[in-house]
């Protein structure tokens, strides 16, 4: 539960693991600000994180910079949000989160941010990453040269993004193994559908698979386009728009036969019951929630998630297990790999090219990458997360036992 961090290169994870903006959210359109030390800005964040007001190091940044910081706060419907105004042209100062503004974005409307080339003097801590982390600067720069979004670097974090589990108590209730192709797959959720697989007397109450939303930009983590893999395209960031590299050569899966070959399949899973009937509809809290079960029973039986307390929660993570790549068909090997740096990710920090205050903006950017910022930014502040001593660094462990580190870390900040 705890970890030593020294000398940790800054990062910026103002957003939610996830890569989904769900639940509720602020929806009040800012401006860029005008004079003095104000500021505008929008952070994407997860529904359940907390406000920024609550966040201790937050608001002690902004004091000690002596900035004023007017934050939307968005966990919902960020694309249908984002699209009106960039087409308007009326973006506030920043805009925070993970990939927040896409490099499509940049291309389709130009000018409108700034281009970070231009100040990396006021940067210090921006060109230390780039020098000690040369990643960081490739996802960065753009064709043209232009850094129009600022990336992220986060240490200690796996780099396992999307494991497939499945609940190993239900396969013993039921009497099956472990399943290693599709067919197997089918025949493991069919039995937990119809023999009451988690023993609660209630045989309706199982899940047999379920999986995150999907929104509207593409395909991502903890998604059953992980099953392509099972006919050996491997999919980049849980499949994204489509693309895919294979032998040399891009392709986009929309147009392979396997595609259609995953969603026959998943189709067939759909007709018999077999995946969550919110499945489509849900929002990221929900599919965590679920996950998570009812006490010391669980509700899904095969799914996909980051990490087993985090997907389950503490009551019931020891039930599930990671369960190895199948198999379209037997004979078949799958061609699969789980690894998905999330230690990276650009475009997390944009400047609006029309921002008054751009000293102030700059300072404040600065310093959301000095390393004892960035080390609060991921795991909570100093003094309810963290423990200080000189230059060493102890992540605590949840105030409640009942929650898991993941869920600490991202309610938190």
């Amino acid at each position: 539960m705890k970890k030593n961090v020294i000398g940790m290169l800054a990062v910026v994870s103002m957003s939610a693991l996830t890569l989904s903006a769900c639940g509720g959210g602020d929806s009040e359109k800012k401006a860029s600000s005008g004079s003095g030390n104000e500021l505008t800005a929008v952070v994407v964040k997860h529904s359940l994180t907390k406000k920024n007001k609550d966040m201790e190091w937050l608001t002690k940044l902004e004091k000690d910079l002596d900035v004023k910081i007017k934050w939307e706060e968005v966990s919902a419907d960020w694309d249908q949000k984002k699209s009106p105004m960039l087409a308007s042209g009326d973006v506030p100062d920043l805009i925070i989160g993970h990939n927040i503004v896409a490099d499509t974005e940049f291309a389709k409307f130009p000018g409108l941010f700034a281009d970070f080339n231009d100040y990396m003097d006021k940067l210090p801590n921006v060109q230390k990453m780039f020098e000690e982390k040369p990643q960081t600067e490739a996802i960065s720069t753009q064709l043209d040269g232009k850094i129009l979004g600022l990336p992220k670097y986060q240490r200690f974090w796996p780099i396992s993004a999307s494991r497939q589990y499945i609940n190993q108590e239900w396969l013993d209730n039921v009497g099956m193994e472990a399943p290693t192709t599709w067919d197997e797959l089918y025949a493991v959720l069919l039995a937990f559908k119809e023999q009451d697989a988690n023993g609660n007397g209630d045989a309706n109450d199982e899940i047999p698979m379920d999986w995150s939303p999907v929104g509207t930009g593409g395909f991502g983590y903890f998604q059953p386009m992980q099953l392509l893999a099972s006919t050996g395209i491997v999919p980049s960031g849980g499949g994204n728009q489509g693309y895919f590299a294979e032998d040399g050569v891009v392709k986009s899966f929309f147009t392979d036969e396997r595609y259609k070959e995953t969603v026959e399949f998943l189709n067939k899973c759909w007709k018999a019951g077999l995946i969550n009937s919110k499945a489509f509809s849900q929002d990221y809290s929900a599919y965590q929630s679920t996950g998570r079960g009812d006490g010391d029973d669980a509700k899904v039986g095969f799914t996909w998630g980051w990490e087993a307390s985090d997907r389950f929660g503490t009551k019931i993570a020891d039930q599930y297990t990671s369960l190895a790549p199948l198999a379209q068909k037997a004979g078949m090997t799958p061609t699969w790999s789980y690894e998905w740096d999330l230690n990276y990710a650009p475009n997390c920090v944009v400047m609006s090219a029309n921002t008054k205050n751009k000293d102030k903006a700059l300072e404040f950017i600065n310093a959301l990458y000095d390393p004892e910022i960035g080390l609060q930014e991921l795991f909570g502040s100093i003094g309810p997360n963290i423990e200080k001593d000189g230059d060493k660094y102890t992540i605590l462990p949840p105030a409640d036992e009942n929650v898991d580190p993941g869920t600490w870390k991202w309610t938190s900040t």
